[in-house]
């Protein structure tokens, strides 16, 4: 017998006649009134078979609105490592509902949904997680402490594993249909071994390939190896090419530090002094986005070595359900006043508080008890790596790009993980150009003109393996621009040309 349906078998909650985890559908949501979009199921699926520790994932699948019998389905997990998919991903980005400033407008105990007319479940089914284990509702069984439920990134793909037998265990109607894996940020290092582990280990046939947006690509090179010569040479290039300091220092970093090694970069060098010097002229902003005013819902502005040294940070601790984004740039809801005030979306015209109100509307009890979920979960600890597994992940990326359909993209504002390395790293996989460079067009908004919504890389792959950048938007795509996010996940998705 195979031993993970066995272990599907054993530990999932009975199915229903339609085929789904016995009271895990979402009839009604505190906050919405009237019936729902569509389908809603909320609840735990059961892991840890691999990693021998086990646990179980909060889950959250919405239905889509146009065909679910037919459509894909879409996982999305954030990054972090720590942040959640349901947290950050559905009710701040590309969910079916979302929650701002305006949602506490009414002045009621529970913050008004909005629905979101450019959800991803306009055009496939969508699957949000909080993983791994310990991030948001999901926990360790036997853990009574954070210290007690211990992440890596290769248990955290055992665990992704897991989920996806027994979640398609749990609704079999599914199975026929395309899968898709998305993600963001630390998700550049979840996704490609969660596919690695999925190839070693068969058993998901529908897989069909992949989107990441700003990801890493790798835990000891690229952006997120952030003390390294070459992390700094991706901001400095990009923070020059968005005006945020001078051409005259910006060709001095070019002389004096060279080729951008480690050495070069090292305290007391002329380059080092350059880019303190460069530090100290930017002054503080928003990491995620350096034309947004909305920092301090979850993180405060704050200056580029003040992020480096947190984000240097590689064991993490999460004990808080309802963290977003990055850890180690949480905003310090008790000490810190930044943002104190309402601030509305400057550039990018949308209401700010979406991570405050997303927060306080999953702390409420009868929420909680609308989505099937217990509190009271102790977190967990993560430690990146280990680099001798996910240090470097280009050669997995290429492997993968050649079987799989795999579409990065990078919103051109973000200043965390630059579109500038992105480009560079996903040009030396050493795919012969079909189209290079080239803009592509999205309505803004619903009905309103296509316009130049960023721009293409086509490389001549049978799997059509692209790099798009998305114009205006920062480190999470579709809170800034949502009309380009869903444009270019539903052309991905039904292998359109941008």
């Amino acid at each position: 017998m195979n031993m993970n349906i066995f272990f599907a078998a054993a530990l999932l909650a009975p199915l229903s006649a339609l085929g789904q985890p016995a009271g895990h559908e979402v009839t009604s949501l505190p906050g919405w009134s009237g019936k729902l979009p569509s389908k809603h199921y909320s609840g735990y699926i059961p892991v840890g078979k691999t990693s021998g520790v086990p646990g179980h994932i909060h889950y959250w699948f919405i239905e889509s609105e146009n065909d679910p019998v037919n459509d894909p389905i879409v996982y999305w997990t954030n990054g972090g490592p720590g942040g959640s998919g349901i947290t950050t991903g559905l009710l701040t980005e590309m969910g079916q509902f979302q929650l701002d400033d305006d949602s506490l407008a009414n002045n009621n105990s529970i913050p008004t949904l909005q629905y979101n007319p450019y959800a991803w479940s306009k055009v496939a089914n969508t699957v949000f997680v909080s993983q791994p284990k310990g991030v948001g509702f999901s926990y360790c069984d036997n853990a009574k402490t954070a210290d007690d439920c211990v992440n890596n990134d290769v248990t955290a793909a055992q665990d992704a594993y897991d989920f996806f037998i027994n979640f398609f265990n749990a609704y079999p109607q599914y199975k026929k249909n395309d899968f898709y894996l998305t993600a963001e940020s630390y998700g550049g290092i979840y996704i490609p071994m969660f596919m690695d582990e999925i190839q070693k280990r068969g058993g998901v046939p529908n897989l069909k390939g992949a989107a990441i947006g700003d990801g890493c690509w790798g835990t000891a090179v690229g952006t997120c190896a952030f003390s390294t010569g070459k992390s700094q040479q991706i901001q400095a290039e990009f923070l020059a090419g968005h005006g945020m300091y001078d051409q005259t220092l910006y060709k001095h970093l070019k002389d004096v530090c060279g080729d951008w090694s480690d050495e070069i970069v090292a305290k007391g060098t002329p380059c080092a002094d350059g880019l303190l010097e460069m530090n100290a002229k930017i002054g503080t902003f928003d990491i995620y986005n350096v034309y947004d005013t909305c920092a301090g819902d979850t993180q405060q502005k704050m200056t580029l070595s003040e992020m480096r040294e947190k984000m240097l940070q590689t064991e993490i601790i999460v004990e808080n359900e309802y963290v977003t984004g990055h850890p180690q740039l949480s905003f310090d809801k008790v000490n810190d006043k930044v943002n104190s005030d309402k601030v509305n979306g400057a550039l990018n015209d949308y209401e700010c508080g979406r991570d405050r109100a997303s927060e306080l509307w999953l702390s409420l009890p009868e929420v909680q008890e609308a989505l099937h979920v217990k509190n009271g979960t102790v977190g967990m600890k993560y430690n990146w790596g280990p680099h001798n597994v996910s240090g470097d992940l280009r050669p997995l990326y290429k492997e993968l790009a050649e079987k799989y359909r795999m579409l990065i993209y990078s919103g051109d504002v973000d200043a965390c993980v630059p579109y500038w390395g992105t480009e560079e790293w996903t040009r030396e996989l050493g795919f012969p150009i079909r189209k290079d460079w080239h803009p592509w067009l999205s309505p803004l908004t619903t009905g309103s003109p296509p316009q130049r919504a960023g721009y293409v890389v086509d490389y001549d792959t049978t799997t059509n393996f692209k790099f798009v950048t998305v114009s205006g938007a920062g480190h999470m795509v579709p809170t800034y621009k949502p009309g380009f996010a869903l444009t270019l996940i539903e052309k991905f998705l039904k292998n359109e040309e941008l």
